[in-house]
Formats: C-alpha cells, structure tokens, sequence
C-alpha cells in the first residue's frame, strides 16, 4: 500500500484465483442413458460417482442435474428448437465443482462426457483478504455504468457494476461481494472453510458472457496465464488496483478475418452501409459533385471499402463515369 493509501493488488495478496462457474454449448455423449426418465425428480439414477435428476426448466426440453456430495455439480441444459424462444443444448459447471473436483476434475468430466462446440459463458473470481468497504473505495463512482448495490441493513454485500440483465448485455459484468456472508448466505460453509476463519474475504469477480466468450477455445479457460489477462484487461475500465498483476492484458474481442487484403467484417458492414452511401451520393450528384472524390476526400469512403460494397456494381458508378468524362471533355479544357 502506498503513500496516498491507494490498494495495489500483488500475487501475494490473492487468496483465491481461479474460474467459479463455466458454461458452454455441448452435445451430451450419454444422453441416451435418460430418455426414459421422468423429469419430476421422482427417481434418481447413478452416473459413474454422480446422483442424476432429470427435471423441466423454462424455454429448454429438460435439465439433467449430477450431484456429488449434496452439491449439484454439473448441469445438462436440452435445448427446444421449437420453443417461443429457441433454445440450443449446453453443460454447466457450477462454481461447487471448481471447490471439489478443482480445475482438472471439472474439464476431465466435461471432455469425457461432452462435445464442445463454444464457451457460452465463464466467471473468473479473485479472492481478497481485505472487506468490501476497503476494495469498494477502489471502484470510482463516476467509471460506473449500471453499477447497483445490496446487502443488508446498511451493510455492502454486494456491487455490480455493468447491466445484470443478460439479454441487454453480452459481454461482461463485474461483481464485487463480501465472499465470507455469500458463503454463510448459500449454506457452503465446508468448501469454503478456510475463510471463516478469516476477519473478511471480498470477492471480485468478472463474468464473461456469449458475445465475448464465443472467442475463447475451451482448453484456454483453463489457462490461468490467459485468465489473468483477460482479468486484468476488463477490470482495469474500473479501477487500476490489478495492473500490477503480472500477465499483459487481453482483450476477447475477435480478430478480423482477412481476404485478400481486405476484412470480412469490413465487407459486411459496408454491405449494410450501401444504401447510406447511393442516397449520400444521389444528392451530391444532384449538385453537380462528383460522390466517390468526395466521399473519399472526407474519409467516408476508401479504395478497399470501394470494393467492399461492390461498388462497380452499382449505377452510380456508370454515372460517376460520366461526370468525369464530362469534367475532362468540358469543364478542364477551359482552365488550360
């Protein structure tokens, strides 16, 4: 800690770092197994060391539920391709798996018994032996979009700082709380009993959703070095306390594909933007104003976005034609 009482966060600070919860869309190996259970969690069924339930969800065909130690460990999520709001198959493993099997446990069980397609959703926690006053004074007001705050009493608990609401966002949101009352809140008291022995434990947390998770392979979740960039990357838009930590920072937004020189992504968006551009260019032609020199003298156009909305393709381009060769045929001679 330094002078201005500022919190710099070391490695040696952290207690715990690590994932606390990943989901990704999957194919169910064994799915056969349960066909003919019933979904009311009358009857259970052995899977290797788990209990399996088998019950009806929201918008999904079922959820099949394996439980280890009274924990529910994994969860199998059947998507409806016929629901109102169409849903697709994909596996949970829950943050008790993580305190259990640890890291190797959990990826063992999901490629043994899974195909992955892409990650859905992953949560990288960080562990603090400092209370949520203390680290809550390192996340500036005014940095905070969406940020909310609960507990009880008077008491800080919790902070989220981002919108809550997946279907307004899907990319991330950060979670700060007071660990050891979640703890005691969710009854988890033996997996995490080294902490009620502890004065505080505040956790900070960053879900990582679909839109950005979709950009990492399921084995790198797994790699801490990775992780910590990534932390460190998104956490530092609100405070400046990580930027010690060790790894450089990553970003999880997709590299642009390029096809001779040009970018997919740039093909699509300028796809979109043609219309835009032939009514811009309809009004200047109107004026007398030659559109391409003077889209591309004010940047809006470019050689390579030219040809990435088909410009040759369109009638504007055969009148562009003409109005060049009527400013070389007419108007430049009377200027020599």
């Amino acid at each position: 800690m330094s002078a201005n009482n500022a919190l710099t966060v070391r490695m040696d600070d952290i207690l715990h770092f690590w994932l606390d919860e990943l989901e990704a869309f999957a194919s169910f190996r064994q799915e056969y197994l349960f066909e003919g259970m019933d979904c009311d969690n009358s009857n259970v069924r052995q899977f290797e060391d788990y209990v399996a339930e088998k019950s009806i969800v929201q918008w999904y065909l079922y959820k099949i539920t394996f439980i280890r130690e009274n924990h529910p460990l994994f969860a199998y999520y059947k998507g409806d391709p016929g629901a109102s709001v169409r849903t697709r198959d994909y596996v949970v493993a829950y943050s008790s798996a993580f305190r259990i099997l640890w890291e190797t446990g959990v990826r063992e069980f999901v490629e043994k018994h899974f195909d992955i397609h892409k990650l859905r959703r992953f949560d990288v926690c960080l562990d603090l032996p400092y209370p949520i006053s203390r680290i809550d004074k390192e996340f500036p007001a005014p940095k905070q979009k969406h940020a909310e705050f609960s507990g009880s009493g008077w008491a800080l608990e919790t902070r989220y700082i981002g919108e809550k609401r997946n279907s307004l966002n899907k990319r991330q949101l950060v979670r700060v709380y007071d660990k050891i009352a979640d703890t005691v809140k969710k009854g988890k008291q033996l997996l995490y009993s080294e902490y009620l022995s502890l004065e505080a434990v505040t956790r900070v947390e960053l879900e990582i959703r679909s839109e950005l998770a979709k950009n990492v392979e399921f084995h790198e979740a797994f790699d801490q070095r990775k992780l910590l960039g990534i932390f460190k990357n998104y956490l530092s838009r609100h405070t400046d306390i990580f930027d010690s930590l060790p790894e450089p920072k990553e970003t999880l937004f997709r590299k642009r594909e390029t096809v001779d020189g040009d970018t997919i992504q740039d093909r699509s968006y300028w796809t979109h933007k043609a219309k835009l551009l032939r009514g811009i260019a309809k009004n200047m032609l109107k004026v007398g104003i030659c559109p391409v020199e003077m889209l591309m003298k004010d940047g809006i156009l470019t050689e390579r976005t030219k040809a990435a909305i088909w410009y040759k393709h369109f009638a504007l381009y055969q009148k562009d034609l003409q109005i060049r060769a009527n400013w070389s045929r007419k108007i430049l001679p009377k200027f020599r």
